[in-house]
């Protein structure tokens, strides 16, 4: 009897590992699938600040050009001192921006990590940046930071023209960083995309494989113990009855 009920608990032990192993498997895909998707999430949120503050860029080198052309028109000590403020507020964060978008800037929630593409690309206007920043400098530098100091239109109109110069190429540059942007971020949207998808066929054929090879096979076990427990009943009828009979006791 013990070893019947020996043979009876083998496969079902077996079937028991295996389902466990089966469920282990479907909830790590899942798990992975959620982490996929949180890091994603937080890509995409990064991804967006990142093309925003590119983006702005063109904008900083704009209000930098309107501002260091205004000082060639106005006499307006008001005014000058208006376009002073602008160009240096305007400088600065366009000279932070320009270096976080590279590098990294914690402050600014930039975390600099380029693709060698958009590197190959900052270089290539980093000539122009300079360029502009240092004669931004230098114009703030001859009109004084509160545009105080009276200069002639003459005096600083090769610094303005440099400045409007260098500024289209870097608007160039700027639009080309800006689309590599958001191209990247559509590439690692598509990669997602890809990843998901293999792991729902992954999690679709463990479950398939479940059910072949586990559910198929415990049906069948259960069917098989059942017919046990049915000859083994049997059996325990037919005993019970041989035995009143060899006590002579007949059927109540």
């Amino acid at each position: 009897m013990a070893q019947v009920s020996s043979e009876l608990l083998a496969p079902t032990r077996r079937l028991t590992r295996l389902y466990v192993s089966a469920l282990g498997a479907v909830a790590l895909l899942s798990v992975v699938a959620q982490l996929l998707v949180q890091h994603a999430l937080n890509q995409q949120t990064s991804d967006a600040h990142i093309v925003n503050v590119a983006g702005r860029q063109r904008m900083l080198s704009q209000r930098l050009s309107k501002a260091a052309l205004t000082f060639q028109v106005t006499t307006d000590p008001a005014e000058r001192k208006g376009r002073a403020d602008e160009l240096a507020q305007a400088m600065a964060l366009w000279e932070r921006s320009h270096r976080a978008l590279q590098h990294g800037d914690p402050g600014m929630g930039l975390p600099g990590k380029n693709t060698p593409e958009v590197t190959r690309m900052f270089q290539a206007i980093e000539p122009l940046h300079q360029s502009m920043l240092r004669d931004a400098k230098d114009l703030l530098a001859a009109v004084g930071a509160g545009g105080e100091k009276p200069v002639e239109a003459a005096a600083i109109q090769p610094i303005v023209a440099a400045i409007l110069a260098a500024e289209p190429g870097f608007l160039i540059g700027m639009d080309r960083v800006v689309s590599q942007y958001a191209q990247e971020a559509t590439a690692r949207i598509e990669r997602l995309r890809l990843v998901e998808l293999i792991l729902l066929c992954v999690t679709l054929g463990v479950l398939f494989l479940e059910g072949l090879y586990i559910f198929r096979p415990a049906v069948r076990e259960i069917r098989r113990t059942i017919s046990h427990l049915i000859q083994a009943r049997g059996h325990l009828d037919n005993t019970v009855q041989a035995l009143r009979a060899i006590a002579g006791i007949g059927h109540p």
